[in-house]
């Protein structure tokens, strides 16, 4: 065959499942092996030319025995993702992407679909984008193993639920206070607080924010706050401690002019005389 032209072409499909494996196999290149198993990739167009067009030289290989081309399929298994936060609770909304590394190739995939096919390979989720920040996986090193069949992989990631608890000197809960949080994306969120005194912050990424309370004409912040270690993080507020001394002095006061009236009404009586004697 030397110094001759020979084309061959796939055809039908490039693409089709295993009937045994359950596999999904994908086009992907034509091969060159003469000596060492898929030496060169030739080209990865389903039709084959050898030699490329435009090449004044036919084939300059003697392609008998074990030398040849081989037509290489991608085998892929079908996977599905679904995310939790870290309390394990289902995410709202999903990741913009997710960054999976394979072990076999040694590459990472970035997705943005959540169902669909990959190579058969085992994968460890590197990275998320989650609401414009990159997190990653709680545990750490999470997997998605597609070695051997499709699979349905939930993952939980460092997305952590916050509250902020707002009282008065008293520790009783004040509504009403407007709470703003500033994440670890730059964005603010702003919450005015329940009758129960909490302003429900929803998930945040990584946990750490900060944030800031108003109150009438108080305002107390920027402090720094971590939804990990304190999933609700109390803010008290200098409110109550005039009504609470004013009733205190009032009391005070009332006790000791009572205790005067008594003592002035005892000296009275002592000092009254006796009755003169009857005759």
């Amino acid at each position: 065959m030397n110094n001759t032209i020979a084309t061959i072409t796939v055809l039908n499909s490039t693409s089709f499942t295993g009937s045994s494996t359950g596999g999904h196999y994908v086009w992907k290149e034509w091969v060159n092996y003469y000596g060492t198993q898929n030496q060169v990739v030739w080209t990865t167009n389903p039709t084959l030319r050898v030699p490329v067009a435009g090449s004044p030289n036919g084939i300059l290989f003697n392609y008998t025995g074990t030398a040849g081309f081989t037509a290489m399929f991608d085998k892929q298994f079908q996977y599905t993702l679904s995310f939790n936060d870290a309390s394990g609770n289902p995410l709202s909304p999903a990741p913009a992407s997710v960054n999976l590394s394979a072990q076999t190739a040694g590459m990472t995939t970035t997705i943005t679909q959540y169902s669909g096919f990959l190579s058969n390979d085992l994968y460890t989720v590197t990275g998320v984008t989650w609401e414009g920040w990159t997190i990653g996986t709680t545990p750490s090193g999470q997997t998605l193993d597609l070695t051997s069949g499709p699979a349905t992989k939930t993952v939980s990631l460092q997305a952590y639920p916050a509250t902020i608890h707002v009282v008065d000197n008293n520790n009783n809960p004040i509504s009403g206070a407007n709470v703003t949080v500033t994440l670890v994306n730059q964005t603010s969120r702003s919450i005015i607080t329940d009758s129960q005194g909490d302003a429900k912050i929803g998930v945040i990424p990584q946990g750490s924010y900060q944030l800031s309370v108003a109150y009438q004409s108080q305002t107390i912040g920027p402090l720094s706050e971590n939804a990990i270690t304190s999933p609700t993080a109390t803010v008290q507020l200098n409110v109550g401690s005039t009504a609470a001394s004013t009733t205190t002095s009032a009391i005070v006061l009332l006790t000791i002019f009572g205790l005067a009236f008594f003592l002035i009404l005892l000296a009275i009586k002592v000092r009254k005389p006796p009755p003169p004697p009857t005759i």
